[in-house]
């Protein structure tokens, strides 16, 4: 069945006056399920992007154990991915994916859309948080993998320069990228389980 097509039919009778309270339940919970379950893949998605940086940094901290100083900055950066994946996760276990029409839909859509927009609000605030860390992990581990000890690199006026300008030229631009690439992929879906909000609202009246 195609959830829009039948979705839009439905909608058209409602306001025709033809359909009964629970026919409109049923559409919305089908319509809302659908929106649940887009949004929780593509979460799920950025949870195992997180993974993927995992085991990346990991292999690297596993080859370059000639270079304990390399080990610690990846170790570092490694253990800011691990938390973002395990956030991602804890949050995601607590969506309620298989609700039925037995259950609270209006409530179980609150919650699931308010843990949504939580994980996106988070990601946005800690990784541009995060950044400057990853810009000087990025800009340290050549140098190191050079043979720069970390002190005469971090003692140098010239890197703390370089790195304050990486900052400020790439937060803003990565900023920018990840609020467009969020509502290119997950605006469409949040806005229509608001809808589906609003509508339950107005039936419970």
């Amino acid at each position: 069945m195609n959830i829009q097509e039948e979705w839009d039919k439905l909608s058209e009778t409602t306001f025709s006056g033809n359909l009964n309270k629970e026919e409109i339940m049923t559409a919305i919970h089908e319509k809302s399920k659908t929106e649940v379950a887009k949004l929780h893949k593509n979460l799920t998605i950025k949870k195992y992007w997180a993974l993927f940086f995992v085991i990346s940094f990991s292999i690297g901290m596993v080859f370059s154990y000639t270079f304990p100083q390399a080990i610690l900055i990846l170790g570092c950066m490694n253990a800011l991915y691990l938390a973002a994946f395990f956030r991602i996760r804890f949050s995601l276990n607590k969506v309620d994916k298989k609700f039925t029409l037995d259950n609270n839909i209006l409530s179980t859509l609150k919650m699931n859309l308010s843990i949504f927009k939580s994980i996106l609000s988070e990601e946005k605030k800690v990784f541009i948080g995060l950044l400057p860390f990853l810009i000087l992990g990025g800009m340290l581990l050549p140098r190191v993998y050079f043979g720069d000890p970390l002190i005469d690199i971090v003692s140098q006026t010239k890197f703390w320069i370089t790195l304050i300008g990486c900052v400020l030229v790439i937060t803003p631009l990565v900023y920018y990228l990840t609020v467009k690439a969020n509502k290119m992929v997950f605006d469409n879906h949040i806005k229509r389980i608001s809808e589906n909000i609003t509508e339950l609202e107005r039936l419970e009246k």
